[in-house]
């Protein structure tokens, strides 16, 4: 979870102190990972909601431009519906670098229709394959972030920073005394009756590489740092903080195969430190904590679990995963929960469906019933369906309809929890400014004392915020 207690607060303006407008400025002036011509994916892991490949200098024969994207397609295997960062979106074009044909490539990000993000890629083909000598983004070898990239083998840096000035008015409905009462977050002077303000920033930088050790496979691996700070009247507290650890640090290999068809098989292994999100959210997406003793309540500087292995079984549009996941929670609050998992993605006739079973390894977490007695999250289960379907190819607009159903139970004790949602929507994504209109209903169970089984919907690691899934 990130802020611990959601609490409803009006912000309002104020003239930013003058020291930490600097900071701000400096935050909007810093190069992002993978600028030059490219637009960075914001500081997480975006939803693709299409990816576009665009042939500038096409050749006379439409047979050979259509095979060439299609090969391009398919080495990148990249699709709708897959979950991709800044980092992994390099790893994955720099795999293009092997196709004789290409002789540059650039590409550039946009909002994506429904909410995620498209990737547009512009291709050059060789002029003339046997004399030219161009090779994908020569020009950007020397530029930063990139600090090295020649014969497979790429090096990038990454730098972020942010500063975020915050203010409540009447913060807890300013009675703080009641509504955090026992919370053990509270440090100092919690933020109350009237008029609260504070300011936070962190600084991301890190590295990240891929090698290649063969013909089709490739390691990668990431390692970044991030600092930040809080000074002001916060929710919880009125002290100063500041806190510097490992964000990323992860070491994986990816390997594929094309067949002659064209269709595109993908392996890929990871484990470290890294960020995970399951499907769009509404089980796990905020895999590490913010605020206490991280500062950083509110810009949400951490996303990183403590631990991630997956392993990645990728043919065309069908993926096969298996995980593991030890969320980076608040030492004060942390419930060492582990959750292993399995998860199945697919498309069909313009419908992204999902299929999840997690199971609670390890838990200290605890659910409190009337009667005083508590049982453990350890042993859960959950399964899970989800589905996202659009009427038109997403570029288009037009409607689209999404959904998705979670059943929890428990192997020690009889527990039947449920959650669900459906969302109806329209979009036109070519009117100006992109409009879109949708209504969701989502609904989460809570316990009832007077059955003998337990109900109360257990939401693990969900949501950006606290009104995502409410």
């Amino acid at each position: 979870m990130r802020a611990v207690i959601p609490s409803h607060i009006t912000p309002r303006t104020t003239a930013l102190k003058p020291l930490y407008l600097l900071i701000l400025c400096w935050s909007f002036l810093v190069p992002h990972l993978a600028q030059a011509t490219d637009t960075p994916i914001e500081f997480t892991t975006r939803r693709i909601d299409e990816l576009k490949i665009n042939l500038i200098n096409p050749t006379s024969d439409p047979a050979y431009n259509r095979k060439f994207i299609d090969q391009i397609r398919t080495k990148l295997a990249l699709f709708p519906g897959d979950h991709i960062s800044q980092e992994k979106l390099d790893f994955a074009l720099i795999q293009l670098k092997n196709n004789p044909d290409l002789s540059d490539l650039s590409y550039s990000l946009e909002t994506g229709v429904y909410g995620g993000v498209n990737i547009i890629l512009s291709l050059h083909i060789k002029s003339n394959i046997t004399a030219q000598t161009a090779s994908l983004t020569a020009d950007n070898t020397t530029k930063f972030p990139v600090l090295y990239h020649q014969d497979g083998k790429f090096l990038k840096a990454k730098f972020e920073a942010l500063g975020l000035y915050y203010a409540n008015q009447n913060a807890w409905y300013g009675n703080p005394q009641a509504m955090l009462a026992g919370n053990p977050l509270v440090d100092g002077k919690s933020a109350g009756q009237g008029y609260d303000d504070w300011v936070e920033n962190y600084i991301h930088g890190g590295l990240y590489g891929m090698y290649p050790l063969s013909t089709n496979t490739y390691g990668y691996a990431g390692i970044s740092a991030i600092g930040s700070f809080s000074n002001g009247q916060e929710l919880f507290t009125n002290k100063t903080r500041s806190y510097l650890a490992f964000e990323d640090a992860y070491i994986g290999f990816v390997t594929g195969t094309t067949t002659t068809k064209g269709n595109r098989a993908v392996l890929n292994l990871s484990a470290g430190r890294e960020r995970f999100t399951l499907g769009d959210g509404m089980l796990i997406i905020n895999t590490a904590a913010n605020g206490g003793e991280r500062a950083a309540l509110q810009s949400n500087a951490r996303w990183s679990a403590d631990f991630v292995a997956k392993a990645q079984i990728q043919y065309n549009r069908h993926r096969l995963e298996f995980f593991r996941v030890d969320p980076s929670e608040l030492s004060i609050l942390d419930t060492k929960t582990v959750i292993n998992g399995i998860n199945l993605q697919t498309n069909i006739a313009r419908a992204d469906l999902g299929f999840s079973y997690l199971k609670v390894a390890k838990s200290n977490a605890y659910y409190y019933l009337p009667t005083h007695e508590k049982y453990t999250r350890q042993g859960l289960n959950v399964w899970d369906i989800r589905a996202h379907w659009n009427k038109t190819p997403t570029h288009q607009g037009g409607i689209f309809l999404a959904g998705e159903y979670a059943q929890q139970t428990h192997e020690n004790f009889a527990m039947k929890a449920q959650a669900y949602n459906a969302e109806l929507g329209y979009r036109w994504p070519m009117a100006k400014w992109s409009p879109s209109f949708s209504y969701r209903y989502a609904k989460f169970t809570g316990d009832q004392p007077d059955t003998k089984r337990y109900e109360r919907w257990d939401p693990l690691f969900s949501g950006g915020n606290g009104e995502q899934w409410v």
